[in-house]
């Protein structure tokens, strides 16, 4: 699913990711985007003049029990619609079932479960026979 980000800023790349929400570019609510719409700032490691001013999100979508998944686009115009989406982005995020020890004295101790996302997951993670050929 995060190679999808990978692919280059088209149609379909968008409609793509847009299927696992069960919808695509054509049939997208983009009323309700634009309501969720802000404008980046400049600080903001996402922003390029022209090209990533404005940004939407989907809110996130629960596939299963495990996996959960958020849509974000960019725009340069303040009403994001398919013709002037400059970029999309596809988080997913894994539940592990891995659990470890947790908190600290002020919140007591308790357990947390570990989750990987798209930015957890790299050629590097999930190869390190080949990795450990690149040293």
């Amino acid at each position: 699913m995060c190679k999808l980000n990978e692919l280059p800023n088209d149609e379909n790349k968008y409609n793509k990711i847009l299927s696992y929400f069960d919808t695509d570019l054509e049939s997208l609510d983009w009323e309700e985007l634009n309501e969720r719409a802000w404008k980046k700032k400049e600080t903001d490691g996402w922003y390029k003049k022209d090209i990533f001013e404005y940004q939407t999100a989907t809110g996130w979508k629960h596939k299963n029990s495990r996996i959960e998944m958020e849509i974000d686009l960019f725009s340069n115009a303040s009403e994001v619609n398919r013709y002037n989406t400059n970029a999309m982005y596809f988080s997913v995020v894994w539940r592990t079932k891995r659990y470890y020890p947790d908190g600290n004295e002020g919140s007591g101790f308790y357990w947390s479960e570990g989750r990987l996302g798209c930015s957890d997951i790299s050629e590097y993670n999930m190869n390190p026979k080949e990795a450990n050929n690149a040293k």
